[in-house]
């Protein structure tokens, strides 16, 4: 704009003036808006905010013309000859002269340049439409792609000169004819402005704009490109008003012309459908088009996987609408960037085909300590809109070349994009999910659609596993999966029942995915206290029970950065120096400790409603913590009791036979969710880890499932629990590590007391169980709706000690509200 001119030549924007180092720059008097300015946003930079922003640079340049001086068109040429090299600068061969020095500052890659104004408000002044004619000839001469803008309006009659583009105006809104012409509009600059209606920014000034665009679409034949002015406004300088983005040093807004301006969004490359209005209305305006999104008959902010490979900077980004934010997609299905994560973690491979990415840690309950990437697939279903079965191959074949980007040959279609970003080995995705939370009765289509997935990817790999939105816990599917996936969310209580939910499960069929799971409530899981994760401690207890049915868990969300804490409680808390663990995320290390462990058989003697407990032997570090051989494994049974003594002279026992479980039945697998919050961001509470910026923290949830990612692959012992108790859930497994066996129990104390822990075994050596010096672990705090943070991120995170007890005496202590795990 007026900048380009200055008030007078003196003062003009120079681009030469402005590239090379920043600190050599000399910088100007910026003499219309009355300001100095480094020239930090120079000629290079504007072309690389375009980039960065996946938009359209349109240069304009000086025309000769300033506000008050102007050069005769006799004299034009220095000006012309700037313009062609600004232009070569921009799109220039990096050995030419011009494109040379954009090389030297970093892009040796040409930038998109399409368009050019010559000049700003100018057509009237003398000598403009000469030197117009000058700079057109030349810029055509040597650049004929390029698309040349008048600054002469053709609105009310054609222009009297060549152009492919006039540009408008217009700063009090009003309605607006344009006339057919050969030109097209391009109104650069448009605004509801003025006091005391339109002001910094408010309702009226957009419902203004919002009858004035509505005429653009309508006259779209004629009226190319548009474009609101200004864009940003820095709150220390408001000397014009209104704008789009308002931002100072640290935070940032839209005004409602900037939310206006996503309704037209939304629908470019539109088809206009023609209307007229009846009746005779000065407040009404109204206009209808027709559009496809994404090549899918329905539009939608679905996650496309195509549109986040490639390089990070010309990713368009999307708006998240179940989320409520935006995302440049930086972390998506390079989808890779992701799909690294898991390869960077030294971590299997996942996939889930759904509406949006989430990342979450997943507890496989074969044991084996393992992220896995999970492809969620788009099952042609969103939260409001749904694809019937006779459209959906679309939606197939976008599965289809995800697996093939993320598994195919480097020479292979969309291998070879893989490769060309950097990893030509393919990633090891194994398994993919078919949509979301889309097994619901609103959806009539998913189980056809569901089925034309699973034909198609298992008839192009055999060996991936698919998974199913459908619950497969009370009743088998009537459809064909390898797994089935199973979210809860509840209060820590209710999460604590939940301990017995897979008990009664089939034991033939597919196994289930616990793919999201956490204690979430406000008034007692809150952001992740010590509460929430001995509700999750009895859940994965009883998980670990039933892995012959459950074999995959994952807390969720896994991360929480501070600046966004809508969804609580998570594992880990960031922000963008610190972290730390909330108590969910140290409880499940007592799991991953026990990896490879053999699940003990155990039932719980009497009725607690708030005790759980399991048990499992295993080997590590080639020392014997039980001294198992496996031919007695083979040829006996053997009983562990674990006794309960709570105040008041209540007994509880729990009865342990080994049953050599290699995972538990009918849970598969189970997740946290959601893992992540970032603190600026916190709709969804708890969380797994919680981060922002700087930092990341996990919640108790998050350290309650350390517990039991220890015993993936562990055998499940059987086990009951004597006496009454609504307060204690226990289980054991047996696992081996480093050569040795091992049995391991860990039990949940729900209640404001202390549990007095006694264990018993028959059909075992005594001579063979070695006690002394071995691990105990526990995770509790001096409140139980303690909770981390940046402060204090291992306020709640568990305390390792050396069990210290006469031998054949297997007696432990739970303290009130807590979790603990024996290795034995």
């Amino acid at each position: 704009g007026c900048y380009v001119e200055g008030d007078s030549l003196s003062n003009a924007f120079q681009w030469k003036e402005t590239v090379g180092a920043w600190e050599e720059r000399a910088g100007h008097y910026g003499d219309v808006w009355k300001y100095w300015t480094d020239d930090g946003l120079g000629h290079f930079e504007f072309f690389q905010l375009a980039e960065d922003l996946g938009a359209a640079p349109i240069w304009v340049f000086n025309s000769g013309i300033s506000h008050h001086d102007q050069v005769e068109t006799a004299r034009i040429m220095p000006f012309v000859q700037e313009a062609l090299d600004g232009i070569e600068f921009a799109r220039g061969d990096a050995n030419s002269t011009w494109g040379s020095v954009r090389a030297a500052m970093g892009h040796p890659k040409p930038f998109g340049l399409k368009y050019v104004a010559v000049g700003n408000e100018d057509c009237g002044k003398k000598y403009y439409k000469g030197n117009y004619l000058e700079f057109y000839n030349a810029i055509k001469k040597a650049y004929p792609d390029i698309k040349i803008i008048s600054n002469c309006d053709g609105s009310s009659q054609p222009l009297d000169h060549p152009a492919d583009y006039y540009d408008f105006h217009v700063k009090n809104i009003h309605k607006q004819t344009f006339m057919i012409a050969n030109q097209t509009a391009f109104v650069s600059e448009y605004a509801a402005r003025g006091k005391p209606d339109a002001n910094k920014g408010n309702l009226l000034a957009a419902l203004g704009e919002a009858g004035f665009l509505l005429g653009l679409e309508k006259n779209s034949d004629v009226v190319g490109m548009v474009s609101y002015a200004p864009l940003f406004l820095n709150t220390n300088d408001r000397r014009w008003i209104p704008d789009a983005i308002v931002f100072n040093s640290s935070h940032l807004y839209g005004t409602p012309s900037y939310w206006l301006q996503q309704f037209f969004t939304e629908s470019s490359g539109a088809t206009l459908l023609s209307s007229t209005m009846e009746g005779n209305s000065s407040y009404v305006e109204a206009s209808a088009i027709s559009f496809q999104s994404n090549g899918h008959p329905f539009p939608c902010n679905a996650f496309q996987w195509k549109k986040t490979v490639g390089a990070w900077e010309e990713r368009a980004g999307h708006y998240g609408d179940v989320w409520k934010y935006w995302t440049d997609d930086g972390l998506a299905k390079y989808y890779c960037s992701w799909l690294k994560i898991s390869v960077q973690l030294q971590y299997g491979c996942l996939t889930v085909v759904t509406l949006q990415l989430t990342i979450s840690l997943t507890l496989l309950l074969t044991f084996t300590t393992t992220c896995i990437n999970l492809f969620e697939i788009v099952a042609g279903m969103s939260h409001n809109d749904q694809v019937e079965t006779a459209s959906i191959m679309p939606f197939v074949q976008e599965a289809l070349d995800g697996i093939e980007f993320a598994r195919g040959d480097a020479n292979s279609t969309w291998g070879s994009v893989r490769a060309a970003m950097g990893h030509p080995k393919p990633f090891d995705l194994k398994y993919v999910a078919v949509g979301n939370e889309d097994c619901l009765q609103k959806y009539t289509y998913y189980k056809g659609n569901y089925l034309v997935f699973y034909n198609a990817i298992k008839k192009a790999y055999p060996d991936i596993k698919i998974i199913s939105n459908c619950d497969g816990s009370s009743q088998p599917l009537d459809h064909p999966a390898d797994y089935y996936d199973f979210h809860v969310y509840a209060p820590a209580k209710e999460l604590f029942s939940m301990s017995h939910k897979f008990d009664n499960t089939s034991r033939d069929g597919p196994k289930a995915f616990v793919s999201e799971y956490a204690a979430k409530n406000e008034t007692d899981a809150n952001k992740g206290n010590l509460l929430a994760a001995l509700g999750e401690a009895g859940f994965l207890l009883g998980l670990e029970k039933n892995s012959d049915v459950v074999g995959m868990v994952s807390y969720a969300p896994l991360f929480l950065n501070t600046n966004d804490r809508r969804w609580l409680p998570d594992a880990i808390v960031f922000n963008s120096s610190h972290l730390y663990g909330t108590p969910s995320y140290w409880l499940q290390q007592f799991f991953t400790e026990s990896s490879g462990a053999t699940l003990l058989s155990s039932t719980m003697e009497g009725n607690s409603s708030y005790v759980e407990a399991s048990a499992i032997s295993f080997q590590s570090n080639g020392s014997d913590y039980i001294q198992i051989k496996n031919r007695f494994f083979l040829t006996q049974l053997f009983l562990v009791f674990l006794r309960f003594g709570p105040p008041h002279n209540k007994s509880f026992f729990l009865h342990l036979l080994s049953l050599f479980f290699v995972c538990s039945d009918v849970v598969g697998m189970v997740s946290y969710a959601p893992l992540f919050l970032n603190t600026n961001d916190r709709r969804w509470i708890p969380d797994a880890i919680v981060f922002n910026s700087s930092h990341l923290y996990g919640t108790p949830s998050y350290w309650l499932q350390q517990f039991f990612t220890e015993s993936s692959g562990a055998t499940l012992l059987s086990s009951t629990m004597e006496g009454n108790s609504s307060y204690v859930e226990a289980s054991a497994i047996s696992f081996q590590s480093n050569g040795s066996d091992y049995i391991q129990i860990k039990a949940v104390n729900f209640a404001n007391v202390t549990v007095e822990l006694k264990v018993k075994m028959t059909g075992l050596d005594s001579s063979n169980t070695k006690v002394s010096a071995k691990k105990k672990k526990v995770l509790t705090s001096a409140s139980v709706m303690d909770e981390n943070s940046f402060s204090n991120p291992e306020m709640i995170a568990p305390q390792e000690t050396i069990l210290v007890m006469p031998e054949g005496n297997l007696t432990f202590v739970l303290p009130p509200y807590s979790f603990s795990s024996f290795d034995i």
